[in-house]
């Protein structure tokens, strides 16, 4: 069984991964996955395991035969959040990435901030809220448009997490690589007959803000832009397959005026992480140098 201090009202599934075919202190591979997601799992946990001991010279057999004792208790402190910790963004403007679950929120003017909101669970069926925004802390007002332009979706082979740097060749979801399960452009302002509309046969429903008519508050945001999607397409994977959303975005100046159209801008990117019941927050990349200033911000939700 597994007991977590600081979460006490947390229940896990206890399972034993692999042991060494030997009654010899065999070593052994445990996995305790938690029922439900909690933002940040760090703290103290009790792990109590029941030993079962044999006679001295016995050969071993499957399944083994042995004697249960007393259990043993093993004490753990673990550092686990749902994301990794930030990385420091350089020519951003200090530009930010939100996934949210509620739709009031995608809308507000994001003056109060987004707290913990941010870090909101998602289950199947759930619609996803992307938002981009330049921090309103830095009082640019009016003076910078930001807007998406394309919006990418894609899951790593074997625990592999895309990233975004392309002086390591790493593109995030942007190309086509061994290393990538799936991936899709779900949304793409200047070309939307390119878009990828289903996975399978289940609906993205992915739609851009400015494409959106229940989304003109948000729009009307000089320094925001969003998106949203269904999460349900993402769920035909096998549990616990993380998912990224890599988002293409432009901030421009009022000089270059109409929104999306301009001649000299910086560029940006985002990624982004989903799987069952997914936790989300946000962390930026390396930027990647142009004729334009790029960069890329990720965030991730996480299984």
């Amino acid at each position: 069984m597994v007991m977590s201090v600081d979460h006490p009202g947390l229940t896990f599934n206890l399972t034993l991964v692999r042991s060494e075919p030997t009654y010899n202190q065999p070593v052994q591979q445990w996995t305790f996955t938690s029922d439900f997601a909690v933002r940040d799992y760090s703290g103290a946990y009790t792990v109590r395991l029941i030993p079962c001991t044999t006679a001295q010279n016995m050969e071993y057999t499957v399944p083994p035969v042995c004697s249960p004792r007393e259990p043993v208790t093993f004490d753990l402190d673990i550092r686990f959040q749902q994301v990794s910790d930030p990385v420091a963004v350089e020519f951003s403007l200090n530009t930010q990435m939100f996934l949210l679950s509620k739709k009031n929120l995608w809308l507000s003017d994001g003056s109060m901030g987004f707290g913990e909101e941010s870090d909101a669970a998602f289950s199947e069926g759930d619609t996803i809220y992307g938002r981009v925004m330049v921090d309103p802390v830095q009082n640019l007002g009016d003076s910078f448009f930001c807007s998406i332009e394309k919006v990418f979706l894609c899951t790593g082979s074997d625990g592999y997490v895309p990233k975004y740097n392309p002086t390591k060749f790493e593109f995030g979801c942007l190309a086509d690589s061994p290393s990538l399960l799936h991936r899709f452009k779900i949304l793409d302002k200047a070309q939307p007959e390119t878009q990828a509309t289903v996975f399978g046969d289940v609906p993205f429903n992915a739609v851009l803000a400015v494409d959106d008519s229940s989304a003109l508050p948000l729009v009307r945001q000089a320094g925001s832009d969003g998106f949203r999607l269904d999460s349900t397409a993402m769920f035909q994977v096998a549990a616990g397959r993380e998912w990224y959303l890599h988002t293409i975005y432009t901030v421009r100046s009022k000089e270059n005026a109409n929104r999306g159209i301009g001649k000299r801008s910086i560029e940006y990117h985002s990624l982004a992480s989903a799987g069952t019941d997914l936790v989300l927050s946000s962390q930026a990349l390396n930027p990647r140098p142009k004729r334009s200033v790029s960069n890329e911000i990720q965030t991730w939700l996480k299984t």
